[in-house]
């Protein structure tokens, strides 16, 4: 029995809920489970449409395919096959493995390179093997290589997000578009608190509990999520002490520029109150030669006066007043 992994589901309304054997799925942990839809086509059992990770940004939709036969290379290459998995029917006895040798080497390698020392038994007469995006499992009861092969979607699954969201903080750096970086390692952050499980498979299911953890071993994803949570928070803090820095830069000039404006407002007030005063002393001295004129002519107003006399009187005194105050401005 073979299985192939690619992109993609089905917007089919008329699924059916997921069965493998009798029941539902039901390994998964509940906080996964609940967020998780797993149906296949009533006409066609074989063909499963999963979806992981629904109601988040990071929901992320797989296609399974069960087959008798494997697909051939060239339509495994069409369809974009994300991962696979095999199973051989050893009928629980680890002596017989060797008869699959050769066809799980050919299988995962396309060569003989394969040895059956890579077999790692999971329970009794069980083993299993990964290698590169694909795994064998020997057994006797295929019910179960099905549970395993969506263990390997689930991977595939947080492999498919970790390596996009890499991708992403790969062009934004190059790009210099920094200003989604914060964003993204927010979003990096709440799927880890609530998607990200590194043992999603319920304690109680003892062999898939042990093959989840093979498999996530093969696929690094532990390793490649603290990586990237990693860089994200370095580039983050990076940005939040580089805006720190503008924001005490741009606090200085704002400080600079009030000042300067203050300075320069100073600067119009004292020439306006010197203009002011200069209008005042102006108005000050004319009424005092004013004063003095009238003065004049009631002291001289015994004598007879014309208006050659008034007009001899304003040039001798009044005008060069007058004229030695326009000088003085």
């Amino acid at each position: 029995m073979y299985a192939y992994i690619t992109a993609g589901g089905n917007g089919n309304s008329d699924l059916a809920p997921l069965r493998i054997g009798k029941g539902k799925v039901s390994f998964f942990i509940k906080p996964l489970k609940n967020y998780c839809h797993f149906s296949q086509h009533p006409q066609n059992p074989d063909t499963w449409y999963l979806t992981f990770f629904n109601q988040t940004e990071f929901a992320i939709d797989l296609t399974v395919r069960v087959m008798k036969e494997p697909m051939p290379k060239d339509e495994a290459l069409a369809n974009r096959v994300l991962a696979k998995a095999v199973w051989f029917n050893n009928e629980f006895q680890s002596s017989n493995n060797e008869k699959f040798a050769e066809d799980m080497s050919q299988f995962l390698r396309g060569s003989s390179a394969l040895t059956m020392d890579k077999l790692i038994p999971t329970t009794h007469g069980h083993h299993l093997v990964t290698d590169r995006n694909g795994l064998a499992y020997l057994s006797g009861n295929a019910d179960q290589f099905k549970r395993i092969v969506l263990c390997l979607s689930l991977a595939v699954a947080y492999s498919q997000i970790l390596r996009r969201c890499e991708e992403r903080l790969t062009f934004a750096l190059k790009r210099r578009e920094y200003d989604s970086l914060p964003e993204l390692y927010e979003n990096i952050l709440f799927f880890n608190a609530s998607d990200y499980f590194s043992h999603p498979v319920s304690l109680d299911r003892h062999e898939l509990f042990a093959v989840w953890k093979l498999i996530r071993d093969h696929w690094h994803i532990d390793e490649i999520n603290e990586e990237l949570t990693e860089q994200l928070a370095g580039v983050s803090s990076l940005l939040k002490e580089h805006r720190e820095q503008e924001a005490a830069k741009f606090r200085l000039e704002a400080a600079e520029r009030k000042r300067n404006a203050e300075k320069a407002a100073d600067e119009r007030r004292m020439i306006a109150e010197k203009k002011e005063q200069r209008k005042d002393r102006k108005f000050n001295v004319t009424i005092g030669i004013a004063s003095l004129v009238v003065g004049i002519f009631s002291i001289i107003s015994l004598v007879e006066i014309t208006p050659t006399h008034f007009k001899q009187a304003y040039q001798n005194w009044v005008t060069p007043v007058i004229e030695n105050m326009s000088d003085s401005e």
